[in-house]
């Protein structure tokens, strides 16, 4: 019985076609996509793409010559400061940055027994291979599916038997199985529970040439979890069985609102317009512009045969400054007799210096600003970027919240379900019994990221003003994770000082001038602490 699997190379074959970032969508995915257009714009903004279709400036007539060359210009000249890409990545950043807490429990107890202990080993090896699991896109697959999850509110996770190392499952039951984030465009939930929950789930993969299609669904009566695998389009199965993976299916879904909102996504091209405008406008007025009016322009003066004097201009000594047009305005004098041109006017000077581009500046200033407040990471800007007028700690503890519900609601019991359900896999068509009533404890250990010096002044001062223990203010000074045993460092390094001062005023090697000096000419060196508390 081959539990038949996609390459998981497939994963990310066709990743660009699908994005837009290729030369065309693949039609044929673009026929299967469940989220449509909104999830395909989403994922432009987050790859850097697409976002000139987005251009919010003056769009030239592109019908005429002009206006193609206008075009041409800002397309080579735009400037993309992806600020979405850069929330995203430190949300998931947050999540992942360390390794999660788990271990084994059975009827909701943590007990020592045969299974427990195989389960446990088992689970860590598993755990090994997916974060082993890398692309050149994501370190591994549930940062694929968790960043899929906030820009298109999808992300899917599935494990599977690869049929390449069938062959080593003689030696290691789960050494075939590998994972790997579907596509949501690959991804077709049929049918769900009253709470949303999929149970029928069909999964498109590429496999020599051909499109396959894998159902699996939870036979609710049974308990076990039925796979078809066929061609798309063809009415004969290939192949069916059966598997007890204790009520779950082998495709996990994330859902959650996607943060690329429209006001984010107007954000980023505001921002993106003030960046090009930056490139564009030292390049149109970069230098310094001199117009010359009233004034003769580079030329001779020749005379015919009826004796007029003419100017002849030299149009290869004119010097134009890059976007300026030069009107040179030579007005002659002429010989109220004869009417001949006897010289010019005195020129006018005027000298533009190159244009500013401080509004530009503080526009992308403003609108990134706009995007960190709007994605709930406000806390990471600048005192004096901050837009809400909340404190920094205020704002730090919000975001804090935001990824505790997401991993609490979201990715702990989901990953607790996965990884039983991959151990389960591993054991089909064996008596699961003894192993029906045992799960998972996930947690996550969430990092936020260390504060920032504004912060650590804070909590010096409330240390200071004894608003906080040393204990606490260690501890949020985030220099270290045993802020009781610093505690006890700092003591007995103290002792120590105490104790060495005693002995140097003992042996008579302590101050000896009374001017502050040690008995050697040598100032006193007095070395601060790391926390910087007292």
């Amino acid at each position: 019985m081959a539990f038949t699997s996609s390459n998981t190379n497939d994963y990310f074959k066709n990743y660009l076609y699908y994005f837009g970032i290729g030369d065309q969508w693949d039609q044929k995915w673009r026929d299967r996509s469940l989220l449509g257009v909104n999830s395909y714009r989403n994922w432009e903004y987050y790859f850097d793409e697409g976002h000139f279709r987005n251009w919010i400036g003056t769009r030239p007539d592109n019908s005429t010559e002009e206006g193609k060359q206008i075009t041409s210009a800002i397309q080579r000249m735009f400037q993309c400061l992806n600020i979405v890409r850069e929330v995203i990545d430190h949300h998931v950043e947050c999540l992942l940055s360390k390794d999660p807490s788990w271990f084994v429990m059975r009827g909701g107890e943590v007990v020592q027994d045969k299974e427990t202990e195989e389960t446990t080993k088992v689970v860590k090896k598993l755990m090994k291979k997916f974060k082993a699991s890398t692309n050149e896109y994501f370190s591994d697959p549930l940062y694929a599916a968790l960043t899929a999850s906030l820009v298109e509110g999808v992300g899917y996770l599935r494990m599977t038997r690869l049929p390449e190392y069938i062959a080593l499952e003689s030696k290691d039951p789960w050494g075939a199985i590998a994972f790997h984030s579907p596509l949501s465009r690959s991804i077709d939930v049929m049918k769900r529970d009253g709470v949303g929950k999929p149970l029928k789930i069909k999964y498109f993969f590429d496999q020599d040439g051909k499109t396959i299609e894998e159902v699996q669904e939870l036979d609710i009566k049974t308990g076990l979890t039925h796979f078809t695998y066929k061609e798309t389009g063809a009415n004969k199965v290939d192949e069916e069985f059966s598997l007890d993976l204790n009520g779950q299916l082998t495709i996990a879904e994330i859902r959650r609102r996607s943060v690329i909102t429209i006001g984010v996504k107007a954000a980023q091209d505001a921002i993106n317009h003030a960046a090009t405008l930056i490139p564009h406008n030292n390049e149109s007025s970069g230098f310094y512009s001199t117009m010359l009016l009233n004034a003769r322009p580079p030329g001779r003066f020749e005379t015919d045969d009826q004796g007029n004097r003419a100017f002849v201009p030299e149009r290869e000594s004119f010097v134009l400054a890059p976007g300026v047009i030069n009107f040179v305005n030579g007005l002659p004098t002429k010989d109220p007799a004869t009417g001949n041109i006897t010289g010019y006017t005195q020129p006018t000077v005027h000298t533009d210096p190159p244009v500013p581009v401080d509004s530009f500046e503080s526009s992308i200033k403003l609108f990134s600003a706009a995007i960190y407040r709007l994605v709930g990471q406000e806390y990471r800007l600048t005192t004096n970027t901050i837009m809400s007028q909340r404190s920094r700690e205020e704002l730090r503890s919000d975001f804090q919240n935001t990824l505790e519900k997401d991993a609490t609601r979201i990715v702990e019991p989901m990953l607790a379900n996965f990884f039983m359900t991959s151990f389960l896999l591993g054991k089909r068509g064996t008596n699961l019994d003894k192993y029906q009533d045992l799960s998972l404890s996930i947690k996550m250990n969430i990092r936020v990221g260390l504060p920032s010096a504004e912060e650590r002044k804070e909590v010096r001062e409330s240390y200071s003003a004894g608003l906080l223990s040393k204990e606490t203010a260690i501890a949020n000074q985030s220099y270290t994770e045993d802020a009781e045993g610093e505690v006890d460092k700092i003591a007995m390094e103290k002792k120590g000082d105490r104790d060495n001062t005693s002995n140097n005023k003992n042996n008579g090697s302590g101050d000896s001038d009374g001017n502050g000096n040690n008995g050697s000419n040598q100032p006193i060196e007095v070395t601060e602490s790391l926390t910087n508390v007292e």
